[in-house]
This record gives structure tokens, C-alpha cells and sequence, in this order.
């Protein structure tokens, strides 16, 4: 049946892609527009990886291509059909979930010309933006999604830089309101890097904990404490979770106290360019444009 439903849409999709290409419509430059910034599909692997109840994710840097292994739940033919189609999202109801868009996984254009996912059942690559076609799985069990270097009017060292860069700087809050994903790994051909959170609950208050988190880039570690406080509010029909973040610091004498969180940018799961001059940081499900 699943072949069934996939050799369906695969002919839908290539008659779509031959209707598109008569009418001369170029997608690169849409895609140009929406996302600004070719390294974004990093936020957008997480994003779905997140929504998908992974705990685990890392990022394996090679000079041709990145490869992504997660332990979220596996594709189901759902999933092939959002992520190959365009404004097609099984989350867009979920206010509380990051990925509504249905247009995030196509950001990875950006850098590849075809991406490849084996995923359960499912082991396909995507040519034209939305034509998946099946490949053989070599024995993949986990979720891995590969991103060979192969973009038109990108070398494969420019975006091999890109995406260097981009892992070398996810950054520690990246983690901090992440309900699910615990673990970010991430190594190139130079470097390595471990993104680790440890979260408890403060003093038995209910929805207030402690969140640690901890980075490890080949031998330098750093450590941020916060504590974060999370309400859930109903707006219309909708039960929206709010959460607030105060960072944790130390006084003279080794007290714990709270400090002013001086890069105090608005989050929307993860960090935006917005600055809230507050003080400490605040975490709600805002609508945004897709680039953020």
C-alpha cells in the first residue's frame, strides 16, 4: 500500500514539475527570498527534528556533504507528502509546535540540489524540490538525512564554509527551550563540538526548573544556569505555553543569584534577531516569517 500511495505521488508530482517548467516559474528565486541566509535549514532540521520527539541529534560534516542522524519517530507517508510538498504542513494547527510553515525542509536548496532521507519505511531522494524517488537503504535503520554539496552556483567549499560556521556557532540557548531534543553534536573534518541540557524541577514548584546547559568544543567548556518559568495561556480556542528564563549566577560567595541576561533576544523556540532590552528572556509561540 505505502508503494502504492508513493508511485501516486511521485506521478503527481513530476506532472506538477512539467506544468511549473512550462510556465517558467522559478523557484531558486523564491527560495532566494524566503530564506536570506543559505545556513538557516540547520534551525529547520532541528525544528523538524524536535517536532518529531527526538532527543538526540547530530551533524557530521564532510568535505562533499552533511549528513543529520536523529532518534526522533520515523516518517510516515504523511511526512513524505509534507516534506516534498510545498505549504504542506501536519503541524499547523499545533501553535505550540515550531515547525507550521510547511515550506522549512525546502531551505536545505539552499545548499543541495538533492537531498536524501531514509527513515523507516521510507528511503528517497527529492529532485525538482518535490519529486521523491526511491533508493536503496544500505541497511540504515535511524532517521539520516544527507545533504550532498551539489548546489548549481555554490562550490562545494563555499558551502562547505557555510555550514562549518554555522555548527561552530549554534550556541548554548539554542537547547534552553527545547522540550524535547537534550543532545546536539555536531563535528567537521577539524572540530567537534557536544551541546548537553540537564533540566530539574526548582524546589518542587510546578512548571518552574532549573536548566543547565553545558558546551563542550574540542577542549573549552562553558556552563549557563537558568531558571524558567512556564505558564500556559489561552488565547481564543488555543492553550498557548509561555516561558520566561531568568539566568543564574553566583555573588561573592559563591550564592546562588539571579543576574541580567544582557543578550536578551526574543525566542521563539530558538533564539530570534529581536532584542526585548529586559533582562532576561522570554520564549512564546509569535508568529514569524519563515526566515525568522
Amino acid at each position: 500500500m505505502e508503494t502504492e500511495n508513493f508511485d501516486k505521488l511521485i506521478a503527481k508530482r513530476q506532472q506538477w514539475v512539467q506544468s511549473s517548467k512550462e510556465n517558467n516559474f522559478d523557484f531558486d528565486s523564491i527560495l532566494a527570498g524566503i530564506y536570506n541566509d543559505p545556513s538557516h535549514f540547520i534551525y529547520e532540521i532541528l525544528q523538524n527534528a524536535e517536532d518529531a520527539n527526538a532527543t538526540e541529534i547530530s551533524f557530521n560534516l564532510y568535505n562533499d556533504r552533511l549528513e543529520i542522524i536523529h532518534n526522533g519517530k520515523d516518517f510516515d507517508f504523511t511526512d513524505v507528502d509534507g516534506i516534498t510538498g510545498i505549504g504542506i504542513s501536519t503541524k499547523k494547527e499545533d501553535l505550540n509546535s515550531i515547525g507550521k510553515f510547511g515550506v522549512g525542509f525546502k531551505s536545505v536548496f539552499a545548499i543541495t540540489q538533492t537531498p536524501v532521507i531514509h527513515s523507516g519505511y521510507f528511503h528517497f531522494e527529492i529532485k525538482d524540490f518535490v519529486i521523491p524517488s526511491l533508493i536503496d537503504n544500505n541497511g540504515i535503520k535511524e532517521t539520516l538525512i544527507v545533504l550532498p554539496f551539489n548546489h548549481p552556483s555554490r562550490t562545494q567549499n563555499e558551502v562547505f564554509e557555510i555550514v562549518s560556521k554555522k555548527l561552530e556557532s549554534i550556541g548554548l540557548k539554542t537547547l534552553l527551550f527545547l522540550k524535547n531534543i537534550k543532545e546536539i553534536k555536531w563535528q567537521t573534518p577539524n572540530k567537534n563540538g557536544h551541546y548537553y541540557k540537564d533540566s530539574n524541577d526548582f524546589q518542587d514548584l510546578e512548571n518552574i526548573h532549573k536548566v543547565s546547559i553545558i558546551s563542550k568544543i574540542e577542549q573549552e567548556e562553558n556552563f549557563e544556569q537558568f531558571l524558567v518559568i512556564k505558564k500556559q495561556i489561552a488565547i481564543e480556542t488555543h492553550n498557548l505555553n509561555v516561558e520566561i528564563a531568568y539566568r543564574i549566577g553566583t555573588d561573592e560567595n559563591g550564592n546562588e543569584i539571579i543576574e541580567k541576561e544582557k543578550d536578551s533576544k526574543l525566542i521563539v523556540f530558538f533564539p530570534t534577531e529581536k532584542v526585548t532590552y529586559l533582562n532576561f528572556l522570554i520564549q512564546a509561540p509569535y508568529k514569524t516569517t519563515p526566515n525568522r
